[in-house]
């Protein structure tokens, strides 16, 4: 859809609305939302793995027990 009247005055650039300063907002932000991503899976990852941890040794303590009475 065109427009009959004129934006700006003749002679004059018009700068795109989505500059170089959305640009690094966008840029800025989307990183901060990767790195959080990142953390939340490591932290995932490390409680699923602590988790199987307590799990082995759980199981091991009766068989240890078992060893110390004999």
């Amino acid at each position: 859809m065109r427009y009959t009247k004129a934006i700006v005055a003749g002679g004059t650039l018009r700068t795109n609305a989505f500059g170089m300063r959305h640009a690094v907002v966008t840029s800025v932000i989307l990183a901060a939302s990767i790195w959080a991503g990142v953390a939340f899976v490591q932290e995932v990852y490390i409680g699923h793995r602590l988790s199987q941890q307590v799990g082995d040794l759980r199981k091991q303590n009766p068989v240890l027990a078992a060893q110390n009475q004999g």
